[in-house]
């Protein structure tokens, strides 16, 4: 067991905590280096102070994060994403609404004129044309799940989380258990041809609309939808 060194020694009680170290040797060594090592320690305080005047989100871990559980977590991402923007990059254009939803089935969703709540609207939806879907919602939350679960999606998130707005990931599906025949094509609000497996899951993923910097924050997800 580390004994507590004193005041002023938070920071290096749970280091040595952690590591077996003495917290007053780490504490020499610490000043040694700083008295040692001077102009870095300025020239980084300038550059501390320059990012505080002009781009303090440089300064901040960032917000968007997956760690659900189930496909009922994931499905609940869809849903607070569902119709609301995330946060938009100050050099780009205002980006359009999460619409993962209109990428999956379910007829009782649909609205006149269409809109993006199902596949079967979202399909007729500009520009016309085929659009992949999920069969249902429960088969598009089992899928976002798998997806934001992925290596490659929360290696995505934190490169969100070190300062991008949105992050494109596509996600293979590797014969995962439940992901089998969930997908379909859809034109005009019908269904075309038979069920399949899609090969990946593209998932768009951006920061909640004014959580840039909430590192509680969940992801928001703009779009998800399957990959023949």
């Amino acid at each position: 067991m580390i004994n507590n060194s004193g005041k002023n020694n938070c920071l290096l009680n749970v280091i040595a905590q952690q590591t077996g170290k003495d917290p007053e040797q780490l504490r020499e060594y610490v000043a040694s280096r700083m008295k040692n090592n001077k102009p870095y320690i300025a020239n980084q305080a300038r550059d501390i102070e320059r990012l505080e005047q002009y781009k303090k989100d440089a300064l901040i871990m960032g917000g968007a994060k997956y760690v659900g559980t189930s496909a009922i977590d994931a499905g609940k991402i869809l849903d607070d994403s569902q119709g609301k923007q995330g946060q938009n990059d100050p050099n780009k254009y205002p980006r359009g609404d999460g619409h993962a939803r209109g990428h999956a089935s379910d007829p009782s969703k649909r609205t006149t004129p269409p809109g993006k709540n199902c596949i079967e609207d979202y399909s007729c939806y500009p520009p016309k044309g085929e659009k992949t879907g999920f069969n249902s919602y429960a088969e598009q939350n089992e899928a976002v799940h798998h997806g934001l679960s992925d290596p490659d999606a929360q290696t995505a998130m934190q490169r969100l989380n070190n300062g991008s707005y949105r992050e494109i990931v596509e996600i293979v599906v590797n014969n995962k258990p439940n992901l089998g025949n969930i997908a379909s094509t859809f034109k005009m609000g019908v269904k075309q041809g038979s069920n399949y497996t899609p090969s990946k899951i593209k998932l768009v993923l951006e920061h909640q609309a004014g959580q840039y910097s909430n590192r509680k924050a969940d992801v928001h997800v703009v779009t998800a939808y399957p990959i023949p």
